[in-house]
């Protein structure tokens, strides 16, 4: 028995509010590029338009009502639309990780230059006991640099970071150390990606703490501070990216990045790395520009007194 216009029109209505939230919805999932609410999305679009099939059927006539046609053409339209801004969603949402990845790096490597300033020399890479143990991080060590002095004095500098005391702090690792990590990434809690080389030549070379320019005789624009580096550490373990002249590079954030859930991301994730120099900026150097025969000058970039020689546009 075909339903009377009111009852029709109350439908068409529902219908209509259900497309619009699953708008909203399908907005959401590209703009946090989350598959769950993707498949929700596209699940209330067949759920709006179905139902509003079966009023079509149960109506036993057109459904001459602006409440269905909206109800079809919203969601349906917005689904349309959608296919062409799958590609530009994941476009704008790397833009934003890496922006936001910069931001960091700059703030990391500010508060390493102000510790410099205040004690006339870098933060070794590690704070350690009288007999020569690791016991903290460098990032522990900059704390008072980053707006986190209270932090600071909460730890105690003569116990390793997973002391039953220093372990408690772990949790309240500061938000500059936090890695924006791409769909499908994850980290254990409490880890940074941001760490630095430790090595011969490097910038935290072992042994006396190094002051700025004295001993970066190749730059300071032409040295690397600190990067993202490609696996997760505990931010106040001391430990770090080990750099051996004569051995393969560390994993960096571009070998680290695996594909996300989402086919439209293309490629290995970002394809650079994040870096900031001793100068105190920062940039980003390609893929391509660690895999493909440049090897040789990242090596140069690494290291403070190698008399490297570095392209001009690197």
């Amino acid at each position: 028995m075909p339903l009377e216009r009111r009852t029709i029109v109350r439908c068409s209505k529902a219908a209509f509010w259900f497309g619009i939230a699953a708008i909203a919805c399908g907005i959401v999932s590209f703009a946090t590029l989350n598959s769950e609410l993707l498949l929700l999305y596209l699940l209330m679009v067949l759920i709006t338009f179905v139902a509003l099939i079966v009023l079509r059927c149960n109506a036993g006539r057109p459904l001459n009502c602006e409440w269905a046609y909206w109800a079809i053409a919203a969601p349906c339209a917005f689904l349309a639309l959608s296919i062409f801004l799958f590609p530009f969603c994941s476009l704008i949402h790397m833009a934003g990780l890496r922006t936001q990845s910069l931001k960091s790096l700059k703030q990391i490597a500010r508060g390493i230059l102000d510790y410099h300033a205040k004690h006339d020399h870098l933060p070794p890479a590690a704070i350690k006991d009288a007999a020569g143990t690791p016991l903290l991080s460098w990032r522990v060590a900059i704390l008072p640099f980053l707006g986190e002095e209270e932090l600071y004095r909460q730890f105690h500098l003569n116990e390793a970071w997973d002391s039953p005391h220093n372990l408690k702090l772990l949790e309240r690792m500061p938000a500059v150390y936090h890695t924006r990590l791409q769909p499908g990434e994850t980290a254990p809690p409490h880890t940074t990606f941001y760490q630095v080389f430790v090595g011969p030549r490097t910038a935290f070379e072992p042994g006396a703490p190094l002051q700025i320019p004295r001993d970066f005789p190749d730059g300071l624009d032409r040295t690397i501070l600190l990067v993202e580096a490609g696996n997760p550490v505990p931010w106040s373990k001391p430990e770090d990216l080990v750099y051996d002249p004569k051995g393969p590079l560390p994993a960096l954030s571009a070998f680290r990045r695996d594909k996300g859930r989402f086919p439209w991301t293309g490629g290995e994730g970002t394809g650079s790395v994040g870096i900031a120099f001793c100068d105190g900026e920062v940039r980003l150097a390609n893929q391509p520009a660690l895999v493909e025969g440049y090897d040789q000058i990242f090596r140069s970039a690494i290291t403070r007194n190698g008399r490297d020689f570095l392209p001009a546009d690197w």
